[in-house]
């Protein structure tokens, strides 16, 4: 037998160690995974040719990387992508998943995975990395991380990059990614069925762009009928997916009181608002909205648009409605904020009946029927914070009696919205007592009186918008 020489690129130390360069030298030899791990991933190779140029894989230096963005969008996928295929070229390599989840759990879970990598060129993924704490002591490890080496971090929250290279924001799909997403989940095909092409439009429109959507409701609706995806399409009107809700959830847990109460605000009242206005009124609010819009900002919770307009993903608005919805599933007068049309019927609904015109009353020729002589008494609670009713989507004239605001002591936001062709109004036949004291923001689109009530103490007013009313004064006594 001829001698066969074996030549590997290391120097033979002991058996476990000689096993263990063979077996990653090896690894390195045997073909990418890179095709048939991303086959089926929509829109990875966009994100991918990016986020390699800017990993920079030819330069000898150690290079950190963070893939930022909401919930959602895939930021794992292609991590996972990336590591498949790039493992290759590092003389070690380690993903080390839900880093938020583990970390808590079991602080020391990383150290093995990176102490084997140390003095190597390494390729090094952390995923969902919650806290700047939590990367500061994985990074620890990786300072003796061999010269080519590289950190991807993906995370929900951009502070925690404060330390990284070069950040990398992953954006919602573009309409015929998301389309294609779509229809390969619950078709199996990048179209959409014969007869499901409107469906499929609705669900998309829906989804805005987020594969985590566009996956989940694809799979709960392969192989509905139409029916079943007409009842879906109007379930999601009113209760959220729960698969969704969790995820977008996670980034609301992580606030403390003040930034939810600024995420629920702009959920409920200020979405599309001008930043200025909104940070103001928040700071008159004692929320700190200052530092707080910053905090959603970073966690990608809201967004500015070019106009300088608070703006939310409709996913994102979605989950904040349903946070305030478990306040009080039954009852939406024991809910903090309270914005829907409906909701305000749902109250009334639910109130005594009582044959004197002096209630808040509606007249209206919705759902709801009412005839002169039947009134219903608006049963609001020191839960509420604020409230907005945008006229427009009634026909009919509201009226309220003259204590309406007696039971609302804790509003603080009121807004009353009229468009220019409305044809009705809310009226007080006998006058109106008194508004909440802790009102500091007051908007109310043709006020019918001509002052505001005599009991009003208007100590924290801040904001009083009337447009169009028929206010002559203010209020008797002190105009503050």
């Amino acid at each position: 037998m001829s001698n066969i020489n074996l030549c590997f690129p290391f120097n033979v130390r002991t058996d476990v160690e000689l096993l263990k360069d063979i077996v990653e030298y090896v690894l390195q030899k045997l073909p990418r995974r890179y095709k048939s791990q991303c086959k089926g991933l929509v829109g990875i190779q966009e994100h991918y040719e990016q986020i390699q140029s800017l990993l920079k894989l030819g330069l000898s230096e150690v290079r950190t990387l963070g893939i930022w963005g909401m919930g959602g969008l895939g930021k794992t996928t292609l991590a996972r992508a990336l590591y498949d295929n790039l493992s290759h070229e590092f003389e070690g390599s380690c993903f080390l998943s839900n880093v938020r989840e583990k970390a808590d759990k079991n602080p020391s879970f990383h150290e093995s995975s990176i102490t084997r990598l140390l003095v190597k060129k390494g390729l090094v993924v952390l995923d969902d990395v919650d806290t700047s704490e939590q990367l500061e002591k994985i990074l620890g490890d990786c300072d003796s991380l061999g010269p080519g080496s590289r950190v991807i971090v993906t995370t929900r929250n951009k502070q925690v990059l404060s330390r990284i290279d070069d950040v990398y924001q992953v954006e919602e799909l573009r309409s015929h990614l998301s389309r294609q997403l779509f229809c390969l989940t619950v078709f199996g095909e990048k179209q959409p069925r014969k007869g499901y092409e409107d469906l499929s439009k609705r669900v998309l429109s829906y989804c805005k762009g987020i594969p985590l959507a566009l996956k989940v409701l694809g799979a709960s609706l392969r192989q509905k009928s139409k029916e079943v995806w007409e009842s879906e399409l109007r379930k999601l009107q009113k209760i959220p997916n729960i698969q969704i809700h969790k995820v977008m959830k996670l980034s609301y847990d992580g606030l403390d009181r003040s930034q939810k109460d600024i995420f629920l605000d702009i959920a409920c009242f200020f979405k599309r608002g001008k930043r200025d206005w909104v940070t103001r009124l928040l700071e008159d609010f004692d929320f700190f909205a200052t530092s707080g819009i910053e905090v959603l900002l970073d966690k990608a919770l809201i967004t500015i648009s070019d106009g300088n307009r608070i703006e939310m993903h409709d996913l994102i608005q979605e989950m904040g409605w349903e946070i305030v919805h478990q306040e009080c599933i039954k009852d939406p007068g024991r809910r903090s904020r309270i914005w829907r049309p409906e909701e305000v019927l749902d109250v009334l609904k639910h109130s005594r009946v009582s044959g004197r015109c002096n209630f808040f009353c509606l007249r209206t020729h919705l759902s709801l029927e009412c005839t002169s002589n039947l009134c219903f008494v608006f049963q609001g609670t020191d839960v509420v914070e604020g409230m907005i009713l945008n006229l427009t989507k009634l026909k009919g004239d509201i009226c309220l009696s003259s204590d309406a605001f007696t039971k609302l002591p804790n509003v603080r936001f009121l807004r009353f919205r009229h468009w220019w062709d409305c044809n009705f109004d809310i009226r007080f036949p006998n006058g109106l007592e008194s508004l909440p004291d802790k009102l500091r923001c007051l908007e109310w689109d043709r006020f019918c009186l001509e002052s505001l009530p005599p009991k009003f103490c208007a100590e924290q007013l801040v904001e009083l918008h009337m447009h169009h009313s028929k206010l002559k004064k203010l209020w008797d006594g002190v105009q503050v």
